[in-house]
């Protein structure tokens, strides 16, 4: 599915040298020229039939050489035929995707399309933080972006199936806390030499953690949802928002519920975020699929 998402200073690229070099591939099939204001990603690849190899690579090969600008994933470790946690964006609370379906990790799955890709932003969308380990997801991230050439955007979120964070021994309660930490903690560790860390969830003592990430703890981190909460989190330590499933009608809801969380945040949140929230001249955009509302600062301007 198509997605469109708001993205200033991304690499311009009329056209790609993919599509320049086998043009035999892309016989009749348009040139996305977009504006610098508004960019268009996909999310396609890794689940279902997108899981397979061979689609994978060609679908990521289509999306870079016409000039999509993000290629998206998301992820689930462990899915169940029933479950009593509700799934927020389906009427019925129950999730759309059948649990035999087949679902690639997204960190392998992107790395087989930047083997591919030259210019093509990847990201997932989204990373189920409270999952993971931090060391090993900091290492993950960071491997990626460096394979990738610094073309990585870390959607995140923390979760809405209670029962897959069971299965995986992580406490359902307080996942945002655990979220925000390993955030800190990740940053902490894409930018340092060596890190020493203590935390209420984990602590760690003069570790080193290489390689680092492209543009090192700028990397960014883009938190998604639509709650009150979600909205706050991607204003107090994200440098964008990933929003999910909305229509152009369907996202005025979430715009409005935006600028109300800018206004009672917006003294206390750091000054990095304040400057996103109150000075972005970006819009939110109908997502077919997903969004990202980035924020008009120099530590996100490169992508």
């Amino acid at each position: 599915m198509s997605t469109p998402v708001s993205v200033t200073g991304d690499r311009e690229a009329d056209d790609p040298p993919e599509r320049r070099s086998r043009p035999e591939l892309y016989s009749g099939v348009p040139l996305l020229r977009q504006t610098r204001g508004m960019k268009v990603g996909l999310a396609a690849i890794g689940i279902g039939a997108g899981a397979g190899p061979a689609t994978l690579r060609a679908v990521a090969r289509a999306a870079d050489a016409t000039g999509f600008a993000t290629l998206w994933m998301g992820q689930h470790v462990v899915l169940f035929d029933r479950h009593d946690s509700r799934y927020l964006y389906f009427e019925q609370g129950q999730f759309a995707v059948p649990a035999t379906t087949d679902w690639l990790d997204p960190f392998v799955a992107l790395s087989a399309a930047a083997a591919v890709t030259s210019r093509i932003r990847l990201g997932t969308g989204i990373c189920l933080v409270p999952q993971h380990n931090p060391l090993i997801l900091a290492k993950q991230v960071a491997s990626l972006d460096r394979l990738s050439d610094g073309r990585f955007v870390f959607g995140i979120g923390i979760g809405w199936l209670g029962e897959e964070l069971a299965a995986l021994g992580i406490p359902f309660a307080r996942r945002a806390d655990r979220t925000r930490e390993y955030v800190a903690l990740m940053r902490r560790l894409w930018s340092e030499d060596i890190t020493t860390f203590h935390g209420e969830f984990g602590s760690v003592d003069g570790v080193r953690s290489f390689p680092k990430p492209v543009r090192g703890g700028r990397l960014p981190v883009v938190p998604g949802g639509e709650s009150r909460a979600a909205l706050a989190r991607a204003a107090q330590y994200g440098d964008g928002w990933h929003g999910f499933n909305l229509s152009p009608e369907g996202r005025r809801p979430s715009e409005s519920l935006c600028s109300g969380v800018c206004c009672s945040v917006g003294s206390v949140i750091p000054p990095r975020s304040r400057s996103w929230w109150h000075r972005s001249r970006s819009r939110f955009v109908p997502p077919i699929w997903s969004g990202i509302m980035r924020r008009a600062s120099t530590r996100s301007r490169s992508w």
